[in-house]
């Protein structure tokens, strides 16, 4: 089953930039979401792309993300994009499954009563 993810130029760079950085592998990242924030949910982006048990890898043009299949469902879709305003640059999550977000931008609430389901 194709899994869609999209990760614009300006997170891919910032992405590249923060790897470089910390010495870690370039365009590889790992995605995932946990219970926790200011609604159900929050986003996790890690640079640590060691597999862990239950791990899939979906592949980009430029870039793999490391997603554990739990998170599948609640990240189908998603857009990953980053910009920076006057108090520091941010990475975005444009996500179609989230039903309400948190004014920060991180946090989220799933729609069709999937909320609460996700253990970490």
């Amino acid at each position: 089953m194709s899994f869609a993810l999209t990760v614009s130029s300006a997170a891919l760079a910032e992405l590249k930039r923060l790897a470089e950085q910390w010495d870690m592998p370039s365009g590889s990242f790992r995605l995932g979401v946990r219970s926790g924030g200011c609604r159900t949910f929050t986003y996790q982006l890690e640079l640590n792309t060691e597999p862990r048990p239950g791990d899939q890898i979906v592949q980009g043009e430029e870039w793999s993300a490391v997603i554990h299949h739990r998170d599948l469902a609640y990240l189908r879709g998603l857009s990953l994009d980053y910009s920076e305003d006057l108090v520091g640059g941010n990475f975005r999550f444009q996500n179609p499954n989230a039903q309400h977000l948190c004014s920060c931008g991180h946090s989220f609430d799933i729609a069709n009563g999937a909320s609460g389901s996700h253990s970490d």
